[in-house]
């Protein structure tokens, strides 16, 4: 994970008591909480905390800054002993840190639920079933003898189950896996960074 001189800048400013007083830094850190995993916040509440003199350029940027630590965290699915090894290597040693690391690794799970509610993705196939079937007669035809596949494919979007149902001939599940097996091929070709 990278963080931006911006960011890393603003997170070492966060050590100084002079900048930002501790009552300060922990409404700030409530804040950035309640925002990514709740709702989002009326951000004029901001302007109530003080810090630095009363500079609200400060508590903006802590603020977006430590939003962008967390998220960056949540992304890379960093526990509280890799989110502490981080900003210690970037210089920031103090008992917020540990304040910090806390409150990110008790709120994660959270975090990662809005992450995959942000933005638009396809569902994911978690199961398939399916169920062969014989036609023998069909209607006042003679014989008809063909075969008729059910598919059932369970398909999960954010935390919503749902259900695609639909019925083939042997030909048409051919060409489908035919098609899958194809999507498969290029999907491998792409060289994964």
């Amino acid at each position: 994970m990278e963080l931006s001189e911006k960011v890393i800048q603003s997170l070492t400013n966060t050590q100084s008591v002079n900048i930002l007083p501790e009552e300060s830094f922990m409404q700030i850190l409530d804040a950035v909480v309640f925002y990514l995993c709740k709702t989002p916040i009326d951000l004029k509440g901001l302007y109530n905390i003080k810090a630095d003199n009363s500079k609200l350029d400060t508590v903006k940027s802590t603020f977006a800054n430590l939003s962008c630590l967390f998220v960056e965290a949540a992304r890379h699915d960093f526990d509280k002993k890799c989110l502490e090894k981080l900003l210690n290597t970037i210089l920031i040693v103090d008992n917020r840190v540990d304040k910090l690391c806390h409150t990110y690794a008790s709120n994660k799970q959270e975090i990662q639920m809005q992450l995959q509610l942000t933005g638009k993705s396809l569902p994911h196939i978690v199961d398939t079933d399916w169920r062969l079937s014989h036609c023998i007669k069909y209607g006042f035809q003679n014989s008809v003898g063909s075969f008729q596949y059910h598919m059932r494919v369970t398909t999960k979007e954010y935390a919503e189950i749902k259900y695609v149902t639909f019925t083939c001939t042997l030909q048409q599940l051919q060409e489908l896996l035919c098609k899958i097996r194809d999507a498969i091929r290029h999907l491998e070709r792409i060289p994964s960074n």
